[in-house]
């Protein structure tokens, strides 16, 4: 190993090791190996959302990436070719992935399955110009796609636990209501038509047959469970805002098996 590979990996880890605990900026990822290659770098999930990305100025941009940012999803042509890749290519002719001969004339690309544990979760792609791939460079992108799998897995599992949170915190709630209450807060939410709305309880426990006592007393004790939020709009009602997007799901379950059965 080269002195030069050492430090470009000691630079990455030095960069991971500052955004610990913090959500990962793929983009900063791609910037310093784009940086280090040369190349213009994309991660891309396995449904083709753009995660990451650096283009480059030294290299044209190509077909399938033009004018889409992070968040937006890559060609879907071109993704389904980057699936179909099941090991790292380097030095891929692009007219392979469906570029013209004019297009990718001069270019070379580096394709490297994102794997973790037998599981695609998407491709680290680069490519630059005039120039091949070294098996140094080949060594780095390894590595690096080897770093980006393990933070999208740790990513994945976060979004798994703060899911179960919610559901916990939905559950808990619901336990402390009684089946009018229940049912007179789903009235309420799906009234609301949406995660937040106002509405007029009055008139809504008189559609539901229901004293305003109870629905208030429910809307009280899903706020002190801070899975809503409550303002008063003076005569115009009461301004609700659900903060748990599982517990506006449940509710509308509820809603749909007592008032739509």
């Amino acid at each position: 190993m080269s002195i030069e590979l050492l430090d470009r990996t000691r630079k990455i880890n030095r960069l991971l090791a500052e955004t610990e605990g913090e959500k990962v900026a793929f983009s900063e990822i791609c910037g310093l190996v784009g940086e280090f290659l040369s190349s213009s770098v994309y991660v891309i999930s396995r449904r083709g959302k753009i995660l990451g990305s650096f283009e480059n100025p030294g290299v044209r941009p190509i077909a399938g990436f033009k004018g889409i940012g992070v968040g937006e999803c890559a060609d879907e042509q071109l993704n389904e070719r980057f699936l179909s890749v099941y090991s790292t290519k380097e030095n891929v002719n692009l007219e392979t992935l469906g570029l013209d001969e004019y297009e990718a004339e001069g270019l070379s690309a580096l394709i490297a399955p994102i794997m973790v544990k037998g599981e695609r979760l998407g491709t680290f792609f680069l490519y630059r110009e005039e120039k091949t791939y070294r098996i140094e460079d080949i060594i780095l992108c390894e590595y690096c796609n080897m770093m980006i799998g393990l933070v999208m897995t740790t990513s994945l599992m976060a979004e798994s636990g703060e899911e179960i949170n919610k559901r916990e915190a939905i559950s808990s709630a619901i336990r402390t209501l009684s089946k009018l209450e229940q049912t007179s807060v789903a009235a309420v939410i799906h009234s609301l038509g949406g995660m937040s709305g106002q509405v007029i309880t009055s008139k809504l426990a008189s559609e539901y047959h229901v004293t305003r006592s109870v629905m208030v007393n429910a809307l009280r004790k899903l706020e002190s469970a801070r899975l809503i939020r409550t303002q008063s709009a003076g005569v115009k009602g009461t301004r609700i805002e659900v903060l748990n997007d599982i517990a506006y799901d449940e509710f509308e379950r509820i809603y749909n098996e007592k008032w739509n059965s």
